[in-house]
Order: C-alpha cells, then structure tokens, then sequence
C-alpha cells in the first residue's frame, strides 16, 4: 500500500509506503511507487519526497527509493529530526 499526500509549493509526499512480508521480493513496492510518482506527475507536482525510518531497519526500503531516483536530503516538512528517520527527495518533471 501507499499513498500520496499534496502539500504547498509544489511538493507532494509518499506515505504509508508498506508491502507485506510474505508479498516482499515480487516488486509491489515499485509498482506502487510508481503509480505514486505517476500521479504526482500528472497533477503538477515538482518534487516528490519522503520520510522513512534509518538505514539499519529499513535498508530494503533505502534500496527501493534509491533505484526509484531518490536521493538523501535534511529534515523536510514538519517532521522532526529523531535521529531514527531518513528523508528522501526526487525532482519531477510535469507530465505531457
């Protein structure tokens, strides 16, 4: 499952991102990712970002974002900075 939320300035956000275990290695994760990217796209959105957990517990999820073209970035929105969370960002390119 995941989601998309709208924010201001041309941000949107992937949430809730999860696939589960037994369904792991079968690339739900992308298509879902994608279909998220998709529709972010196509509703004008210029970056796509993320909150996740650190790389130690969730290094499949760091794999996922970073093959999608996600890249590292600081603290982002309202999230605080815990020291147990990662954050993530991707530059998008408006739909034709």
């Amino acid at each position: 499952m995941g989601a998309l939320k709208r924010h201001a300035d041309g941000i949107a956000e992937v949430k809730r991102m999860y696939t589960l275990p037994h369904l792991r290695g079968q690339h739900i994760g992308r298509a879902v990712l994608e279909r998220i990217e998709g529709l972010a796209r196509s509703e004008g959105f210029t970056r796509l970002v993320l909150e996740t957990g650190i790389e130690r517990t969730h290094g499949e999820s760091w794999r996922l974002y970073q093959r999608n073209g996600f890249v590292p970035c600081s603290r982002l929105l309202d999230y605080p900075d815990s020291g147990w969370n990662a954050f993530f960002e991707k530059t998008l390119t408006p739909a034709a």
